[in-house]
């Protein structure tokens, strides 16, 4: 019975709760007929007649106090149940018309530029029109409905939540107006997240529409397999769509509004990025600018324009692009100044979608590729420090520039650098590192740094296995055994690639010969893999010694982004004449290029996604002023990290494509070094194949959910709902009670 009567109330249990308490009068009314002993008085004879006469008409007022006693319990429970009733129904009777809070999702991102169907307006354009419509109709009919308005680039927000009348109309449409084609993708899920969470706990549910007004692109409906069930987006309309339905009512409760189109013909520019780790001056750069065919139709004669700073334009076409494939160009240029120049592709001609026409990059040319070597053997002879060959081979004399700027340092200074402008650290028989360096070093190793770790006679085993290897977790690819070798060098050992595939020996593929036949490595680490001997998933040996036991030489291990190898002999002639040979020039030189952290993708990202970056608080002010692709200005605070050596900064307003300047202040002379950042939209935007109204129904259901072609049914805001009646009920239930007074003292008086 509880059952059936939720169908229409909100509390059906307090409404049976006042219908049992109707007994309560009943009883009484029956207690006071109870009955006495008669006594005949012959005096009392006239009064006993005059009671036969009155007592048909007695007996009927009491019956009517009953009711109306009982009537006034009946409608204080039902007052307390809340019972509601369909506005169709309502109308019929001749009551008001119920009162509808409509929440209107605007899809608002960069695929709603293109063209409606059946329309020459953008698909944002015609969900702005029905928006204002319905606002306008609401107010005119003085309905007193309520509108909620959100947008699914900003999901938390709420661009209008207010009653549609003729007083907030301008406010309405000064809003709705305003909005224009966000660069960010649609966050479908997080915006009907948002709204399902405002809806918690609110018992007055009964007449709420969500309206997703979209042209229902297949890369914001369709939520990726490894998401969550939900999670998902057809789980979360599901989920809305019950909480504010009510059992019984078969009206959909959440309408998807499709306004896109069928034409999918797009090309999209998807990267643009150098071929080289780093852009150095002087040294020729190659961009390679991709373009994707997202139609279903070939295309020839793409013509891609690619400008460098404030005026150098490059040209190159594309002769044709298949459907659904890639193409790219590439582009040469040289910088002649380091700093950071503003790189931009654009397509030539008209397109269906211009934004993903256009690409941005931030070069950060450099005077070289920045090498830190970290000495752990120095020495007053030169020649005898442990850098002393390493850093003339990374960066020898002559004619042709190597790229690399090299900076050497004691172990001592190391602690407390910061490592975010450097692309490759060399540890050279470095004894051993703290336990904040470490933690700093895998975070920058983490993020793409390249570490080479060459072992000696300074290092500490115990501290290495201890805080590096860490059981396999830490950043050596190997555990430090025991030194092996002849100290008298008078036995050697060669080294001998265990891969002539890996990009640091394919130099010698040509010629083994170069490396094994001349070479004589006199003393080494031996170390081991793992326990079992195996090889770790993400460790490769590239180079092992030809002793008995073939020990490592050279060993590699991916880490996060970044590489780490380590080399299990010395770099400088301690226990080797390697470095007298000239393959340890071209070794050291091919190995740096492959390890080098790729910061020619620094500053790069897609639109927003937080721009994060680290300072050295001893040489820079924690104030940063930002430029925005608007040239609004702005300055931000960062935060010191828990070491107080960094100052980190997060900065999260990057919901516009472009080019984002930041400048940092220095302590030291208050002069101001400049970041550049790129903002770009996501390629997939472009991508406008839409998900079929099968596939959505099947995902989503029927039930509650409608899948409406344009949005004629939100302008005419006339979709039914459901009232409350406790007004008219409490009014009833005054009236009872007043009644029931006026009776009673009318039937006393005659009494």
């Amino acid at each position: 019975m509880l059952q059936f009567f939720s169908g229409f109330m909100t509390n059906p249990g307090l409404f049976l709760a006042g219908a049992a308490a109707i007994s309560v009068p009943i009883i009484i009314h029956l207690l006071n007929r109870r009955k006495f002993k008669i006594v005949d008085w012959a005096a009392m004879e006239f009064l006993l007649e005059a009671n036969r006469r009155n007592r048909r008409r007695i007996l009927l007022e009491n019956l009517l106090l009953l009711m109306m006693r009982c009537l006034a319990i009946l409608l204080l429970g039902l007052l307390l149940a809340r019972p509601f009733m369909n506005s169709d129904s309502l109308s019929r009777i001749g009551m008001d018309s119920v009162r509808v809070h409509r929440i209107v999702v605007i899809d608002d991102s960069p695929s709603m530029r293109v063209q409606a169907a059946g329309t020459t307006k953008t698909g944002l354009e015609v969900a702005k029109s029905a928006v204002i419509e319905l606002a306008t109709r609401s107010a005119a009919k003085a309905s007193d409905d309520y509108l909620t308005i959100r947008l699914t680039s900003d999901p938390e927000h709420k661009l209008y939540d207010g009653p549609m009348t003729e007083e907030s109309l301008g406010d309405i449409e000064q809003r709705v107006n305003g909005i224009t084609p966000s660069d960010t993708r649609a966050k479908l899920d997080a915006t009907l997240q948002a709204i399902e969470k405002s809806l918690l706990g609110k018992g007055d549910a009964t007449n709420y529409a969500v309206y997703v007004i979209t042209d229902l692109r297949e890369g914001d409906w369709v939520s990726p397999e490894q998401v969550d069930e939900e999670e998902k987006i057809s789980s979360v309309v599901k989920r809305l769509a019950e909480k504010i339905s009510h059992e019984g009512d078969k009206t959909p409760r959440v309408a998807v509004l499709d306004i896109g189109g069928d034409e999918v013909e797009n090309l999209i520019i998807t990267s643009i990025k150098p071929t080289n780790n780093t852009v150095i001056v002087g040294v020729e750069a190659e961009f390679e600018v991709t373009v994707f065919n997202a139609g279903e139709r070939p295309v020839d004669e793409v013509e891609i324009e690619l400008v460098i700073g404030d005026g150098t334009t490059l040209k190159e076409t594309i002769g044709h692009i298949d459907p659904q494939t890639s193409e790219t160009k590439t582009f040469r240029y040289v910088f002649q100044d380091p700093g950071p120049v503003r790189v931009e592709a654009a397509l030539s001609g008209a397109d269906r979608l211009p934004i993903d026409n256009r690409r941005h990059y931030a070069a950060r040319v450099s005077v070289g590729r920045r090498i830190l070597i970290v000495d752990g053997d120095p020495s007053p002879d030169e020649e005898q420090t442990e850098s002393y060959f390493v850093e003339r081979a990374l960066a020898p004399p002559g004619d042709y520039p190597s790229g690399n700027v090299i900076e050497v340092m004691a172990e001592s200074e190391f602690d407390t650098l910061v490592l975010d402008d450097y692309a490759v650290v060399l540890l050279c028989n470095v004894y051993k590192l703290t336990e904040h360096r470490i933690e700093s070093l895998e975070a920058w190793v983490a993020e793409g740094g390249g570490l080479f770790v060459a072992l000696g006679d300074q290092v500490d085993k115990d501290s290495y296995n201890d805080l590096l290897y860490k059981d396999g977790a830490g950043l050596l690819p190997a555990k430090l055994e025991a030194r092996q070798g002849d100290e008298t060098h008078k036995v050697w050992a060669n080294p001998t690639p265990a891969s002539l595939n890996h990009p640091v020996m394919k130099i010698f593929s040509g010629d083994l010969g170069i490396v094994t036949q001349f070479v004589k490595i006199f003393r080494w680490w031996s170390v081991s893999l793992s326990e079992d001997g195996t090889i770790p998933e993400g460790v490769s040996v590239v180079n092992h010694w030809t002793d008995a036991d073939q020990s490592p030489a050279l060993v590699e291990k991916s880490f996060g982004k970044g590489r780490v190898l380590m080399l299990t002999t010395t770099v400088d002639r301690g226990w080797s004449d390697w470095p007298l040979d000239q393959s340890y020039v071209f070794m050291f030189q091919d190995m740096i290029h492959y390890m080098s952290r790729r910061d020619s993708d620094d500053g790069n990202a897609i639109v927003g996604l937080p721009i994060e970056i680290q300072m050295d608080s001893s040489k820079y002010k924690d104030e940063v002023e930002i430029t925005d692709p608007a040239n609004e200005k702005e300055v931000v605070l960062s935060d010191p990290d828990s070491s107080g050596r960094t100052l980190e900064l997060i900065y999260s307003k990057t919901q516009r494509h472009g080019f984002y300047q930041l400048k940092l202040s220095r302590i030291a002379d208050s002069t101001k070094d400049v970041k550049l950042f790129a903002a770009n939209i996501d390629p997939h935007e472009g991508r406008l194949v839409r998900v079929s109204r099968e596939k959505l129904t099947d995902s989503i259901g029927e039930e509650h959910v409608s899948i409406q072609q344009g949005v004629d049914s939100l302008a005419k805001g006339d979709e039914s709902g459901w009232s409350e009646l406790w007004k008219w009920i409490l009014a009833a239930a005054v009236l009872v009670l007043c009644g029931e007074q006026l009776m009673a003292w009318a039937f006393g008086r005659r009494r």
